[in-house]
């Protein structure tokens, strides 16, 4: 007896035939988490787990992919560069091109948002009326940062300068 499952293209319940013989790939879209994880989000898991069990029961090799892109706006425009989040997930291969790694998230838990308004981190130019104010940006400037550097070859150029000389042991010595 064949497996058969509802085709909601054609609305009818057709025989499953596989694009590669022995190998089924299944593409999710996750649930949209408005809130904090609760029963309900649990269901479309459930059902695809049963589902991926029953394809590898029946000899099929089985590649499952969940996507939780679907994140509702109200939580995506509460995450910004400095926000602080809580990501359970599992680590995982990476099936994309330029990281070795990606996380099959679970829960994601907002632990303290960041306004960029009043918080910026992004790479622009600050007046140093603004820096004056906000003084730990000052160092992710270039300009604090040139300063910075120079100010610590000068500081150990006179270091090397007085070890050089054996300074510190003439003053120890002479005490």
């Amino acid at each position: 007896m064949a497996l058969r499952i509802y085709d909601t293209r054609s609305r009818m319940k057709k025989n499953f035939i596989p694009l590669v013989e022995g190998k089924v790939s299944i593409y999710v879209c996750g649930i949209t988490p408005y809130s904090p994880s609760h029963l309900g989000h649990a269901r479309q898991a459930i059902s695809f787990d049963i589902i991926t069990r029953w394809f590898r029961k029946l000899g099929f090799q089985v590649t499952y992919i969940t996507n939780f892109t679907d994140i509702d706006d109200k939580i995506i425009n509460k995450i910004n560069v400095g926000s602080s989040l809580k990501i359970q997930g599992t680590l995982i291969e990476s099936i994309g091109k330029g990281q070795s790694f990606g996380i099959k998230i679970i829960d994601i838990e907002i632990l303290g948002e960041s306004d960029p308004d009043k918080y910026p981190i992004q790479p622009k130019k600050h007046s140093f009326e603004f820096l004056r104010e906000q003084a730990h940006l000052r160092i992710r400037t270039s300009t604090f940062s040139a300063v910075m550097r120079i100010r610590s070859k000068l500081a150990f150029g006179v270091h090397q300068f007085f070890n050089e000389i054996n300074y510190w042991r003439r003053i120890l010595h002479s005490a």
